[in-house]
């Protein structure tokens, strides 16, 4: 665990003695009420060492032993008491591989993106030129001198401007 993490709180969980395990997901909620906030701090204070708590975290489950112990088969995640909860995902494991292997940038922000249904979609555009490749069946091109191969029997080009 990192020292900064530990500062952070007043009660150390289990969860975050010992080697690194795989952290069940949503902890944060459960470990901010144990943030130390000074007495009488003001709500910027509170607020800072909340950003404070959460960098920590990010860091904590970014580092390279937890990553490992993401992608342990059959890893387990654990609560707050380093009981198994529930078994780590195969595509958060593949994450933690990525970034193992530097694929992936770990503090990068996530994008879920929706997905899109396929429909037809009309576009209009202007165009100058156009070419077009034909391919022709042999029996098409009988009679009519090849070029050497490997070279194109022909070209053509619309000229589509309006003069």
């Amino acid at each position: 665990m990192t020292a900064s993490l530990a500062s952070l709180l007043r009660q150390v969980p289990a969860l975050l003695t010992g080697d690194p395990v795989p952290m069940v997901i949503g902890i944060a909620e459960k470990l901010r009420p144990l943030l130390m906030v000074p007495e009488g701090a003001s709500r910027l204070e509170e607020e800072l060492r909340r950003q404070e708590f959460n960098r920590a975290l990010t860091v904590y489950a970014a580092s390279p032993a937890y990553l490992k112990a993401m992608i342990v088969p059959g890893a387990m995640r654990c609560d707050l008491d380093r009981n198994p909860f529930e078994p780590v995902r195969p595509e958060h494991a593949a994450r933690a591989q990525a970034i193992l292997d530097g694929l992936v940038d770990p503090f990068a922000k996530r994008i879920k993106v929706k997905p899109i249904k396929p429909e037809n979609i009309t576009v209009s555009v202007k165009v100058k030129t156009v070419k077009v490749a034909v391919m022709l069946s042999v029996e098409a091109l009988a009679g009519i001198p090849l070029p050497p191969e490997g070279q194109p029997v022909g070209e053509v080009t619309l000229n589509l401007e309006n003069d």
